[in-house]
């Protein structure tokens, strides 16, 4: 099966800007099950956070440092973690993932929703790679036979949203 980089970065970004605001998504990864990234994308979420603060009202909440409630929580629904800590995390945490286990994980991060996506697999190469494999020694990779898609969102991103956004994910995958 060939896989255009361009393509999955494409599908990802689109799970992403279809949905601006903490309803939708903010991160997308496609992993191996192992927890090796294939493609990521990511909201940039210092301008959706520019855009909900009208103008001036914004700039002086920011200065009174947190006395108004709701700018609090603003801030803890916000990744705490550079891209690059949090990208390692998400990818610790989808690789102890299982198929059989829940799509659905709350923690520090926000919401995690894990979705399997199955690869075709070539049963004529591998039936002759077992044959040849019992009779010479050689370093061959894994068989990789599915791909974990993990969608990252705040605690008020719906799960429903979650859900729709990864099924809407599959379906541009087939295409």
């Amino acid at each position: 099966m060939l896989i255009s980089p361009s393509h999955i970065h494409t599908l990802l970004s689109s799970l992403l800007s279809s949905q601006r605001g903490p309803e939708g998504p903010h991160t997308a990864l496609l992993i191996l099950p192992q927890g090796q990234l294939i493609s990521s994308a990511f909201a940039d979420l210092d301008d959706e956070g520019e855009e909900s603060d009208a103008g001036e009202e914004g700039e002086e909440g920011e200065g009174d440092g947190g006395v108004d409630g709701d700018g609090g929580e603003d801030e803890d629904e916000e990744p705490y973690l550079e891209r690059p800590e949090r990208l390692r995390l998400l990818l610790g945490l989808a690789s102890q993932w299982n198929e059989g286990e829940s799509q659905k994980m709350e923690c520090e991060l926000g919401r995690l929703h894990f979705t399997s996506i199955s690869l075709p697999l070539n049963d004529g190469n591998t039936t002759t790679s077992n044959v040849n494999m019992n009779y010479l020694p050689a370093v061959r990779p894994p068989v990789v036979d599915r791909f974990v898609l993990v969608l990252n969102g705040t605690t008020r991103t719906g799960w429903a949203t979650l859900s729709a956004k990864s099924e809407g994910f599959k379906k541009g995958w087939k295409a």
